[in-house]
């Protein structure tokens, strides 16, 4: 069993590493550094703030945190480790400057793997921060090393802001390549997005995922390609999703029901009716718990909401036939 790697006497709140330093920061405001060499901790900063979450750069020993004062402010600072003296204070480069209409609370900061974009999210709604990289030379090397909304702002820009989720995003995660970012959110949704080089709009919203019955409280890619991602949600399901094939299988689904949209699943109470076509079954839910006809299911009545299932992923033969519909559905799971 590995060791436990120790240093702090309040629950973490997040936690990063890269090559040559773990960064920790816990609930009293403090941030351990530990030396992976020697798995030990080596320094530590005491905050007036109520951290939220840290992350490095990517190729540098450089780290960002997040955090509030009294659950109304915004401090985002970047500080530098020294590899040459790991045990020295950390160097700080310098805060974020925020404007006034955008100073709300911070939840989740992430860095593209490439380090030229930061994402930042807040406690209050579902506005997405987004910040290229400052590598202006005349402002040397001792300085946040992201663009500042206050001088954005000054200047016209409001790219910056990103305002497509309704809600809190609660996680924000990479592709490997960089190109493309996953947000969950209290929205219930999960948004997939594109990045583009050069381009004004620098993260675009390709599609947001409907399916979770409560918020979304993690999200990530599977694979290198960027076409499996999974999802974690307070409903207490994890949700696989091909996105590939995603908008194939929703059309496959309108047509073998009759539908001509697929509305997002409520909170349900029994199942109402259920019908079952080619390789999906559907499910349809009341939320007052009465049930109703397949034909008014059919029909799309707005008291009803679907739940459809996956039951051969395949083209081969199903080779669970003979396992009860139940069981069947547990370990296929929710499509949608």
């Amino acid at each position: 069993m590995p060791e436990p790697l120790e240093g702090h006497e309040h629950p973490i709140q997040a936690i990063d590493a890269n090559e040559d330093f773990l960064v920790s920061a816990d609930a009293s405001g403090t941030v351990v550094i530990l030396d992976l060499r020697t798995g030990k901790p080596v320094s530590e900063l005491k905050l007036m703030t109520q951290l939220r979450d840290i992350a490095f750069i990517p190729g540098r020993n450089d780290f960002i945190y997040v955090g509030s004062r009294g659950g109304e402010s915004t401090d985002v600072l970047a500080y530098r480790l020294l590899k040459s003296a790991p045990a020295a204070r950390p160097e700080r480069l310098g805060q974020l400057r925020m404007n006034r209409q955008q100073n709300d609370p911070p939840r989740r900061i992430s860095i593209s793997p490439d380090g030229h974009l930061l994402v930042i999210s807040n406690s209050n709604n579902g506005n997405l921060i987004v910040l290229k990289a400052d590598d202006s030379p005349e402002h040397g090397g001792k300085r946040f090393p992201f663009e500042h909304p206050a001088d954005l702002e000054s200047k016209g820009v409001t790219t910056w802001l990103v305002e497509e989720h309704e809600r809190p995003v609660n996680d924000i995660q990479w592709s490997q390549n960089g190109m493309k970012c996953l947000t969950a959110s209290d929205d219930r949704t999960i948004g997939v997005w594109s990045r583009f080089a050069g381009s004004d709009a620098i993260l675009v919203l390709d599609k947001r995922l409907r399916g979770h019955g409560a918020r979304v409280t993690r999200a990530n890619f599977l694979d290198v390609t960027a076409n499996r991602v999974v999802s974690s949600s307070a409903d207490e399901l994890n949700r696989l999703w091909n996105l590939e094939t995603l908008d194939d299988d929703e059309r496959q689904i309108k047509d073998a029901f009759h539908l001509t949209r697929i509305p997002q699943r409520s909170t349900i109470s029994r199942i109402a009716a259920a019908g079952i076509s080619r390789n999906y079954l559907l499910t349809a839910f009341r939320p007052d718990g009465i049930g109703r006809t397949k034909a008014d299911v059919n029909a799309g009545t707005t008291q009803t909401d679907f739940e459809v299932f996956t039951v051969c992923r395949h083209d081969e033969p199903n080779d669970k036939a003979d396992v009860p519909a139940a069981s069947l559905f547990a370990q296929s799971g929710p499509l949608i």
